[in-house]
Protein backbone atom coordinates (compact mmCIF):
# COMPACT_ATOMS: atom_id res chain seq x y z
CA UNK A 1 0.00 0.00 0.00
CA UNK A 2 1.29 3.02 -1.24
CA UNK A 3 1.54 5.55 1.84
CA UNK A 4 3.77 8.32 3.45
CA UNK A 5 5.00 8.67 7.01
CA UNK A 6 5.57 12.45 8.16
CA UNK A 7 8.02 13.20 10.40
CA UNK A 8 8.32 14.70 13.67
CA UNK A 9 9.29 18.27 12.00
CA UNK A 10 6.94 17.92 9.18
CA UNK A 11 3.80 17.10 11.55
CA UNK A 12 4.82 20.38 13.84
CA UNK A 13 5.15 22.38 10.22
CA UNK A 14 1.56 21.25 9.39
CA UNK A 15 0.20 22.17 12.68
CA UNK A 16 -2.96 24.66 12.89
CA UNK A 17 -1.60 26.97 16.01
CA UNK A 18 -5.09 28.32 16.98
CA UNK A 19 -6.79 25.02 16.33
CA UNK A 20 -4.23 22.72 17.02
CA UNK A 21 -5.31 20.32 14.24
CA UNK A 22 -2.22 18.28 13.55
CA UNK A 23 -1.41 16.31 10.20
CA UNK A 24 -1.09 13.37 11.27
CA UNK A 25 -0.97 10.83 8.68
CA UNK A 26 -1.26 10.59 4.39
CA UNK A 27 -2.30 7.62 2.59
CA UNK A 28 -1.23 7.82 -1.00
CA UNK A 29 -4.52 7.12 -3.59
CA UNK A 30 -6.82 7.22 -0.45
CA UNK A 31 -8.93 9.83 -1.26
CA UNK A 32 -12.68 9.21 -1.58
CA UNK A 33 -15.39 11.46 -3.78
CA UNK A 34 -14.68 12.66 -7.22
CA UNK A 35 -10.98 11.84 -8.05
CA UNK A 36 -10.12 10.01 -5.37
CA UNK A 37 -12.46 6.32 -6.60
CA UNK A 38 -10.96 4.37 -3.50
CA UNK A 39 -12.56 3.86 -0.26
CA UNK A 40 -10.54 5.03 3.32
CA UNK A 41 -12.61 4.79 6.83
CA UNK A 42 -12.00 3.92 10.07
CA UNK A 43 -14.10 0.66 11.84
CA UNK A 44 -13.72 -0.40 15.22
CA UNK A 45 -12.92 -4.48 14.90
CA UNK A 46 -14.26 -6.61 18.20
CA UNK A 47 -11.07 -7.42 19.13
CA UNK A 48 -8.48 -5.02 17.80
CA UNK A 49 -10.07 -2.07 18.07
CA UNK A 50 -9.94 0.91 15.72
CA UNK A 51 -8.68 0.28 12.75
CA UNK A 52 -8.13 2.40 9.19
CA UNK A 53 -9.53 0.44 6.26
CA UNK A 54 -8.47 1.70 3.03
CA UNK A 55 -9.59 -0.62 -0.04
CA UNK A 56 -7.60 0.01 -3.26
CA UNK A 57 -9.32 -0.73 -5.94
CA UNK A 58 -7.13 -0.98 -8.64
CA UNK A 59 -5.07 -3.01 -6.17
CA UNK A 60 -8.44 -5.67 -5.68
CA UNK A 61 -7.57 -5.19 -2.05
CA UNK A 62 -8.45 -4.21 1.27
CA UNK A 63 -5.48 -2.65 3.57
CA UNK A 64 -6.24 -2.59 6.84
CA UNK A 65 -3.93 -0.51 9.83
CA UNK A 66 -4.12 -0.38 13.35
CA UNK A 67 -3.91 3.67 14.80
CA UNK A 68 -0.65 4.01 14.60
CA UNK A 69 -0.62 3.33 10.58
CA UNK A 70 1.33 -0.35 10.97
CA UNK A 71 -0.24 -3.01 8.90
CA UNK A 72 -2.23 -5.46 10.48
CA UNK A 73 -3.38 -7.60 7.31
CA UNK A 74 -4.57 -7.11 3.60
CA UNK A 75 -7.66 -9.07 1.82
CA UNK A 76 -7.35 -10.02 -1.42
CA UNK A 77 -10.50 -9.63 -3.26
CA UNK A 78 -10.00 -10.60 -6.65
CA UNK A 79 -11.75 -14.12 -6.16
CA UNK A 80 -15.17 -12.04 -5.31
CA UNK A 81 -17.66 -11.43 -8.53
CA UNK A 82 -17.36 -8.29 -10.07
CA UNK A 83 -20.20 -7.37 -12.34
CA UNK A 84 -19.31 -4.01 -12.54
CA UNK A 85 -16.93 -2.82 -15.78
CA UNK A 86 -16.24 0.44 -13.81
CA UNK A 87 -14.64 -0.03 -10.14
CA UNK A 88 -16.46 2.73 -8.73
CA UNK A 89 -19.31 0.43 -8.53
CA UNK A 90 -17.52 -1.82 -5.94
CA UNK A 91 -17.21 -0.91 -2.69
CA UNK A 92 -16.65 -2.77 0.74
CA UNK A 93 -19.42 -2.27 3.14
CA UNK A 94 -18.88 -3.92 6.44
CA UNK A 95 -15.53 -5.26 7.43
CA UNK A 96 -15.24 -7.49 11.39
CA UNK A 97 -13.83 -10.55 13.06
CA UNK A 98 -16.63 -12.36 14.64
CA UNK A 99 -20.23 -11.66 12.65
CA UNK A 100 -19.07 -13.51 9.40
CA UNK A 101 -17.48 -16.43 11.26
CA UNK A 102 -15.68 -17.14 14.72
CA UNK A 103 -12.00 -17.05 14.10
CA UNK A 104 -9.87 -14.01 14.55
CA UNK A 105 -9.16 -12.77 11.45
CA UNK A 106 -10.94 -10.29 9.69
CA UNK A 107 -13.45 -10.41 6.66
CA UNK A 108 -15.46 -7.64 4.41
CA UNK A 109 -18.71 -7.72 2.92
CA UNK A 110 -18.17 -6.91 -0.94
CA UNK A 111 -20.61 -5.70 -3.18
CA UNK A 112 -20.35 -5.13 -6.84
CA UNK A 113 -22.99 -3.14 -8.91
CA UNK A 114 -23.21 -2.59 -12.98
CA UNK A 115 -26.76 -1.01 -13.02
CA UNK A 116 -29.99 -3.51 -11.94
CA UNK A 117 -26.72 -6.38 -11.40
CA UNK A 118 -25.18 -6.94 -7.92
CA UNK A 119 -23.71 -9.62 -5.76
CA UNK A 120 -22.70 -9.70 -2.69
CA UNK A 121 -19.59 -11.65 -1.19
CA UNK A 122 -18.67 -12.36 2.39
CA UNK A 123 -14.69 -12.89 2.29
CA UNK A 124 -12.29 -13.90 4.52
CA UNK A 125 -8.79 -12.07 5.33
CA UNK A 126 -7.36 -15.51 3.55
CA UNK A 127 -8.91 -13.89 0.54
CA UNK A 128 -11.18 -16.95 0.14
CA UNK A 129 -14.98 -16.35 -0.35
CA UNK A 130 -17.32 -17.67 2.69
CA UNK A 131 -20.42 -17.30 0.70
CA UNK A 132 -21.79 -15.49 -2.62
CA UNK A 133 -25.30 -13.69 -2.42
CA UNK A 134 -25.56 -14.05 -6.52
CA UNK A 135 -27.88 -11.08 -7.90
CA UNK A 136 -28.33 -9.58 -4.31
CA UNK A 137 -27.34 -6.80 -2.99
CA UNK A 138 -27.69 -5.37 0.66
CA UNK A 139 -29.16 -1.69 -0.04
CA UNK A 140 -31.18 -0.94 2.71
CA UNK A 141 -32.21 2.71 1.92
CA UNK A 142 -35.01 3.52 4.59
CA UNK A 143 -33.97 4.39 8.30
CA UNK A 144 -30.18 4.56 7.50
CA UNK A 145 -28.63 4.82 11.39
CA UNK A 146 -26.83 8.47 11.78
CA UNK A 147 -23.00 7.85 11.86
CA UNK A 148 -20.25 10.17 13.19
CA UNK A 149 -17.71 10.22 9.80
CA UNK A 150 -15.32 11.74 8.70
CA UNK A 151 -14.68 12.36 13.05
CA UNK A 152 -14.12 9.13 14.94
CA UNK A 153 -13.38 8.54 18.97
CA UNK A 154 -10.25 6.78 19.60
CA UNK A 155 -8.30 5.08 22.12
CA UNK A 156 -5.34 7.83 20.81
CA UNK A 157 -7.65 10.87 20.31
CA UNK A 158 -10.45 12.07 18.13
CA UNK A 159 -9.03 11.83 14.30
CA UNK A 160 -10.41 13.42 11.22
CA UNK A 161 -10.05 12.15 7.57
CA UNK A 162 -10.22 14.15 4.94
CA UNK A 163 -9.82 13.59 1.21
CA UNK A 164 -7.65 15.92 -1.26
CA UNK A 165 -9.40 15.15 -4.47
CA UNK A 166 -6.47 17.00 -6.37
CA UNK A 167 -3.70 14.68 -4.98
CA UNK A 168 -5.94 11.56 -4.65
CA UNK A 169 -4.65 11.78 -1.01
CA UNK A 170 -6.51 10.66 1.90
CA UNK A 171 -5.28 12.73 5.33
CA UNK A 172 -5.50 11.95 8.69
CA UNK A 173 -5.89 14.64 11.02
CA UNK A 174 -5.69 14.50 15.01
CA UNK A 175 -7.98 17.04 16.95
CA UNK A 176 -7.95 18.65 20.01
CA UNK A 177 -11.06 17.76 21.29
CA UNK A 178 -13.55 14.87 21.59
CA UNK A 179 -16.69 13.76 19.67
CA UNK A 180 -19.64 14.17 22.27
CA UNK A 181 -21.04 10.48 21.68
CA UNK A 182 -24.32 12.01 22.28
CA UNK A 183 -24.27 13.07 18.31
CA UNK A 184 -25.47 9.75 17.52
CA UNK A 185 -29.14 10.29 17.28
CA UNK A 186 -32.23 11.86 18.95
CA UNK A 187 -33.56 8.76 20.36
CA UNK A 188 -30.17 7.34 21.53
CA UNK A 189 -28.63 7.55 24.85
CA UNK A 190 -25.18 9.38 25.17
CA UNK A 191 -23.28 6.71 25.62
CA UNK A 192 -24.43 4.45 23.00
CA UNK A 193 -21.62 4.30 20.57
CA UNK A 194 -19.13 4.25 23.80
CA UNK A 195 -17.19 0.42 22.68
CA UNK A 196 -17.14 -2.34 24.92
CA UNK A 197 -14.62 -4.88 24.08
CA UNK A 198 -14.53 -8.32 25.36
CA UNK A 199 -11.30 -10.38 25.06
CA UNK A 200 -10.11 -12.83 24.57
CA UNK A 201 -12.32 -14.46 22.28
CA UNK A 202 -12.48 -17.44 21.79
CA UNK A 203 -11.77 -17.92 25.46
CA UNK A 204 -11.38 -21.42 27.74
CA UNK A 205 -11.55 -19.70 31.20
CA UNK A 206 -11.70 -15.82 31.25
CA UNK A 207 -12.78 -13.06 29.63
CA UNK A 208 -12.40 -9.21 30.19
CA UNK A 209 -15.11 -6.46 29.87
CA UNK A 210 -13.16 -3.54 28.94
CA UNK A 211 -15.61 -0.16 29.24
CA UNK A 212 -15.12 3.17 27.62
CA UNK A 213 -17.97 5.72 28.14
CA UNK A 214 -17.75 9.09 28.32
CA UNK A 215 -19.94 9.53 31.72
CA UNK A 216 -20.30 7.86 35.37
CA UNK A 217 -22.89 5.00 35.01
CA UNK A 218 -25.28 3.54 37.94
CA UNK A 219 -25.43 0.22 36.95
CA UNK A 220 -23.44 -1.49 34.30
CA UNK A 221 -24.98 -5.58 33.62
CA UNK A 222 -22.58 -8.19 31.67
CA UNK A 223 -24.71 -11.29 30.47
CA UNK A 224 -24.32 -14.12 28.21
CA UNK A 225 -27.29 -16.33 26.71
CA UNK A 226 -26.73 -19.82 24.99
CA UNK A 227 -28.50 -20.12 21.40
CA UNK A 228 -31.68 -20.77 23.03
CA UNK A 229 -31.74 -17.52 24.84
CA UNK A 230 -31.03 -18.91 28.49
CA UNK A 231 -29.12 -16.46 30.58
CA UNK A 232 -26.03 -18.41 31.50
CA UNK A 233 -24.53 -15.91 33.44
CA UNK A 234 -25.15 -12.30 34.45
CA UNK A 235 -22.74 -10.26 36.52
CA UNK A 236 -22.78 -6.60 37.32
CA UNK A 237 -19.36 -4.55 35.85
CA UNK A 238 -18.31 -2.34 38.59
CA UNK A 239 -15.63 -0.69 37.18
CA UNK A 240 -13.88 -0.17 34.02
CA UNK A 241 -12.46 -3.24 32.95
CA UNK A 242 -13.53 -6.64 34.77
CA UNK A 243 -12.32 -9.58 34.78
CA UNK A 244 -14.82 -12.55 34.40
CA UNK A 245 -14.45 -16.01 35.20
CA UNK A 246 -16.43 -18.38 32.74
CA UNK A 247 -14.56 -21.83 33.16
CA UNK A 248 -17.56 -23.23 34.10
CA UNK A 249 -19.71 -22.93 31.51
CA UNK A 250 -20.05 -25.67 28.55
CA UNK A 251 -18.22 -24.80 25.47
CA UNK A 252 -20.12 -23.70 22.73
CA UNK A 253 -21.48 -20.52 21.16
CA UNK A 254 -22.33 -17.52 23.74
CA UNK A 255 -24.76 -14.47 23.08
CA UNK A 256 -22.74 -11.03 25.18
CA UNK A 257 -25.21 -8.34 26.41
CA UNK A 258 -24.01 -5.07 28.22
CA UNK A 259 -27.16 -3.20 29.89
CA UNK A 260 -26.49 0.17 31.06
CA UNK A 261 -29.15 1.33 33.75
CA UNK A 262 -31.44 -1.19 32.05
CA UNK A 263 -30.59 -0.77 28.19
CA UNK A 264 -29.11 -2.48 25.87
CA UNK A 265 -26.05 -0.84 24.56
CA UNK A 266 -24.24 -3.59 23.14
CA UNK A 267 -23.67 -6.77 22.04
CA UNK A 268 -21.49 -9.70 20.14
CA UNK A 269 -20.80 -13.30 20.23
CA UNK A 270 -18.53 -14.92 22.81
CA UNK A 271 -16.60 -18.30 21.86
CA UNK A 272 -16.17 -20.78 25.15
CA UNK A 273 -13.75 -23.46 24.19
Amino acid sequence: MERKLLLAAAIAATSFASAQYTLEYTYVNGAVGSGGPNEFHMVELEALGHVYVFYHKADERVYINDLYHQPVTSIDLSAAPDVSFDPSGNDVLFTSQYLFDLDDGIEVMFVSQNGATCSASIVDEDGTIIQTFQDEGPWVILNVPQVQQPIYNTPLGTKLIMSNWATGEAKVYALPGTLHTGIVGPNERDFISAPVKVYPNPSASEVTVLLDFSRNLSEVIFELTDIAGTVALRTTIAGPSQRIDISGLAAGEYNYHVLVDGVKVNNGKLLKM
